[in-house]
């Protein structure tokens, strides 16, 4: 998970804040109908905040930890291209439950449980190893809205999913 920098914004003006790369574990269940599906499930996402940026200070070191959870309807295509081999692509669009913390030097500058939307699109590349179990390398771009103080947020990923059908 690689989350890109957002604004947050106080009675002292508006900051970029920058973050670490984190952690995305997401659980659906999906419905196949031929090469079309539909799914719901939950995404989570772990990240810490690393800095911020202050106009005339200059980029100030921060920390907190920032968790998303983000239950989510989703709708996909699939394309075989041999008996082993598949493309899929999906999108989804749900709502963000969001915790942002903000540290500078043990002081919290924000600390907000806010909600919002959320969205995004998938694309893979897979194998069928049986008749049951498959797996996939993909990309996931997805979006949070704004929270409390904090902008709009993107977020990347590039993983792995493991799946069992029955």
């Amino acid at each position: 998970l690689v989350p890109e920098e957002t604004e947050f914004s106080n009675q002292n003006g508006n900051f970029m804040v920058k973050y670490e790369t984190g952690i995305n574990l997401r659980a659906e269940y999906r419905r196949l109908l031929k090469n079309l599906s539909w799914g719901i499930g939950l995404d989570t996402k772990f990240f810490n905040s690393k800095k911020i940026e202050i106009p005339q200070f200059g980029t100030v070191a921060s920390g907190g930890t920032n968790l998303l959870l983000s239950p989510f309807l989703s709708l996909g295509w699939e394309h075989a291209i041999n008996e082993d081999f598949f493309f899929k692509a999906d999108g989804s669009l749900g709502y963000s439950v969001s915790r942002k913390n903000l540290v500078i030097d043990n002081d919290d500058l924000s600390d907000t449980l806010e909600s919002s939307y959320y969205y995004g699109v998938m694309l893979g590349a897979g194998r069928k190893w049986s008749t049951y179990y498959r797996g996939m390398i993909f990309y996931r771009i997805d979006q949070i809205g704004e929270a409390g103080n904090f902008s709009d947020q993107l977020f990347q990923q590039l993983g792995i999913e493991l799946s069992v059908e029955y």
